[in-house]
C-alpha cells in the first residue's frame, strides 16, 4: 500500500515492535497480532522464528524496525487515496484481518482498486502471503491487464 491509514496513528505498539525486532530480529508481539486467530504461536513457535529470522543473510532487522517506525510518515487521508488514479492492487489474505480490513476500505474509497483476497492466507507463518504461489500469478496478471 502505498500509505497508511490514519487508524495507525491510534497505535502505540510499533515502537515496541520496531525495538524488539532490532534486539531479537523478530517482535512477539507483531507475530501474535498478525497470526490468524487459530494459529498463534507458541514458545517453540517464537524460538524457530527467531533461529530463521537471523540465518536469513537476506533480512535486514534494522532497515525494518525503521521502516516500522517510518509508518507514522506514511499516513494518507482518504481524499488523498480517492485522488490517485493509476491503476491500483491489493492483495491480501482472508485470514490477514489487519491489513484485510485497510485494504477493503481502500476498495471504498477506489473502487476501481482490484482487490484479490486469497482464502487461507494469513499475514505471515506458515500460511504467509509471500510464500503463496497465486501472489506472483496475481501481480503479472494484474501487470499484464494494466498494459492493455
Amino acid at each position: 500500500m502505498p500509505g497508511r491509514s490514519p487508524r495507525i496513528l491510534d497505535h502505540p505498539f510499533y515502537e515496541q515492535e520496531a525495538s524488539d525486532i532490532e534486539k531479537s530480529c523478530i517482535s512477539r508481539s507483531r507475530i501474535y497480532r498478525l497470526s490468524p486467530p487459530n494459529a498463534k504461536p507458541n514458545e517453540e513457535d517464537y524460538r524457530k522464528r527467531e533461529a530463521q529470522c537471523r540465518a536469513n543473510r537476506n533480512f535486514d532487522q534494522y532497515a525494518v524496525a525503521a521502516s516500522i517506525r517510518g509508518y507514522r510518515d506514511q499516513v494518507v487521508t482518504p481524499g488523498q487515496m480517492q485522488a490517485v488514479k493509476v491503476p491500483t492492487l491489493g492483495i491480501v489474505g482472508s485470514l490477514d484481518s489487519v491489513p484485510l480490513g485497510d485494504l477493503q476500505e481502500l476498495k471504498r474509497l477506489r473502487p476501481d482498486m482490484k482487490l484479490v483476497v486469497l482464502e487461507g492466507v494469513s499475514h505471515t507463518g506458515p500460511t504467509g502471503l509471500q510464500a503463496q504461489p497465486a501472489l506472483v500469478a496475481e501481480i503479472r496478471a494484474f501487470i499484464e491487464q494494466s498494459r492493455q
